[in-house]
């Protein structure tokens, strides 16, 4: 069932003049609706403008983005940096780079459709996935591409990634889409590379969206100097339009603001696991915000208890529906007891 709002959905969501706690969407820190980040944003779009619609190429250029770049290469832990206006973008230029040059592209189970090309497909079955990289490798000679997500909630990938430590990655190119854990997993929210680096892959790229942990609406793509140069070379890069300068200096504006955040979603995940009784009800990661739904009926119970969650076919009508709840750093103590109480009424009636 959709619901039609008029304003960015917080903690709460109107609808028909009746309130309602929100626990879906993808705004980890709740940065969107902060007051202090806003305010940094407003400051620096009086600066940098609302858009900016010229290409990178252009013979005027902004200097912020190479100096954002390198901030988010230092947070990342890679060699260097690229940003684009989404995440989806950023997917779809090093989908594209891999392709076009010829390699042997892989998707794992599940793989997000931002770095799929047309008529590529996920492998379904894991142990299938392994067998078929192991011989690219080992019996093909050939130089794959791995294309994976960092968080399932299923845990099979994120935290530990323990399936990939099965193939030959001294032989084996990663691309993992990092869109649903930058801003919150690692270092500083710095996301999964510095610990897929540990693996020792021929070579690591993460991409992903910078606008669900760091709440502006912008994409990019870590990885080696080399690649990166390369990527600024393709006439995708150069026809695209890039990220708002104003978006990527607020990010670097608001290291304390972002800390913070991190703590308070911390928090709401350690309470929302010490209230609920009924935990085995989800399926989810320790420490991370999203919990996926084990029970299809606890979904209309939530929302008898005015509380709306992730609930919809995805990415089309005729896909699986994905229901999950989501934490923010901006729900209080008193939003995440109403939540975990509806969900335990369920299992008492």
């Amino acid at each position: 069932m959709a619901h039609f709002i008029d304003s960015f959905p917080g903690r709460e969501i109107i609808l028909n003049g009746e309130k309602f706690l929100y626990f879906g969407g993808t705004a980890y820190l709740g940065l969107q609706t902060d007051f202090d980040f806003q305010d940094i944003y407003i400051k620096n779009i009086k600066k940098y403008g609302t858009n900016y619609g010229a290409s990178r190429k252009a013979n005027v250029r902004f200097t912020v983005y190479e100096e954002a770049e390198n901030n988010l290469a230092n947070l990342v832990g890679s060699e260097n940096c690229l940003t684009l206006s989404s995440g989806y973008l950023a997917g779809q230029l090093i989908s594209y780079y891999f392709h076009k040059n010829g390699y042997q592209c892989f998707y794992a189970p599940e793989t997000h459709e931002a770095i799929h090309q047309q008529r590529s497909k996920n492998h379904k079955d894991l142990d299938q996935l392994i067998l078929d990289l192991k011989k690219a490798v080992e019996v093909d000679n050939k130089n794959p591409v791995l294309f994976l997500d960092s968080i399932n909630l299923d845990g099979k990938n994120y935290p530990d990634f323990e399936w990939l430590k099965k193939l030959p990655l001294k032989k084996l190119i990663l691309v993992v889409d990092d869109s649903h854990g930058l801003g919150i997993v690692g270092d500083d929210g710095g996301g999964v590379f510095r610990s897929l680096e540990k693996i020792k892959p021929k070579e690591l790229i993460v991409c992903g969206s910078l606008g669900k942990g760091f709440g502006i609406q912008a994409g990019m793509i870590a990885g080696s100097g080399q690649l990166i140069k390369d990527l600024k070379s393709t006439t995708m890069f150069a026809a695209a339009s890039p990220a708002s300068p104003a978006s990527l200096v607020t990010l670097m504006d608001s290291s304390e603001i972002l800390s913070k955040k991190r703590i308070a979603l911390k928090n709401n995940i350690d309470y929302f696991t010490k209230c609920l009784k009924n935990l085995e009800a989800l399926t989810y990661i320790k420490d991370y915000p999203a919990f996926m739904i084990n029970d299809e009926r606890i979904p209309p119970n939530l929302l008898a208890h005015n509380i709306i969650i992730t609930d919809f076919n995805y990415p089309t009508e005729n896909d699986d529906v994905v229901q999950r709840i989501v934490l923010s750093a901006h729900h209080n103590k008193q939003d995440v007891e109403t939540l975990a109480r509806a969900i335990d009424i369920h299992y008492t009636n």
